[in-house]
């Protein structure tokens, strides 16, 4: 799941310092916390204020990170195609370069690192792992390490039809009420890892994601072992 998008990762610290706090203004706190970062602002795409001289690979195709926002609500291009210009603002930027280069592996490692650098890390591990058996990306035979984007449309238009190529972050279904606690640590309901599935299709990395899935969790005995009855 991501690896998760940067949603998921706000979503993971406010639900470990919630859930583990008994005091009930702080969890709501958390909660009005994790709303306004999972409205429109961590998803706005490129502003002309993006520092090409530091990155210059990100104000080129795909991303264009020192081109003007668009305003529009959907998460993928007016063209239906995913815009990369969603990136510019994320932390997992670098990951997302390597999907669009086409190292699926490259991606896996560097959305790895970043994710285990915070420090609710442990947490990230059960959501992550949680939505890679449920959401069926450790039974995914169809990714590869070859895969293309084009082929990863036709697997989301599989999944979601042509919706997911329309989807804006008010219609999927991502909230505080969407996880859910356990022993071995929280984890999202399946209709928020279903949000986050069509996410990454809107957002282009959906094989980049299955392939984070394979080489960080799927074949750990121990999680396959706990998740992979639930998908």
């Amino acid at each position: 799941w991501r690896a998760l998008p940067a949603a998921a990762l706000a979503l993971a610290a406010a639900a470990a310092a919630a859930l583990a706090s008994d005091d009930a203004q702080v969890a709501l706190q958390f909660n009005a916390d994790v709303q306004a970062r999972i409205g429109t602002d961590w998803l706005s795409a490129h502003t002309a204020s993006f520092n090409c001289a530091a990155a210059p690979e990100f104000c080129a195709e795909p991303f264009n990170c020192h081109l003007p926002a668009d305003p529009r609500e959907s998460l993928a291009g007016a063209d239906g195609h995913p815009d990369y210009g969603r990136w510019c603002r994320s932390p997992y930027k670098e990951a997302v370069l390597q999907c669009t280069k086409g190292n699926l592996q490259g991606y896996a490692e560097l959305m790895y690192k970043v994710q285990h650098e915070v420090a609710m890390a442990s947490m990230i591990e059960s959501l992550d792992a949680h939505y890679c058996f449920g959401m069926g990306h450790c039974s995914n035979t169809q990714v590869t390490n070859t895969t293309t984007l084009q082929e990863a449309e036709a697997m989301c238009d599989s999944k979601f039809g042509k919706a997911w190529r329309t989807v804006s972050s008010n219609t999927l279904d991502i909230h505080m009420n969407g996880i859910r606690p356990s022993p071995q640590g929280p984890y999202f309901d399946e209709e928020m890892e279903q949000s986050f599935m069509e996410l990454a299709c809107a957002m282009g990395n959906y094989h980049c994601e299955v392939a984070y899935c394979k080489a960080n969790y799927c074949h750990r005995k121990d999680l396959a072992k706990r998740y992979s009855k639930k998908g």
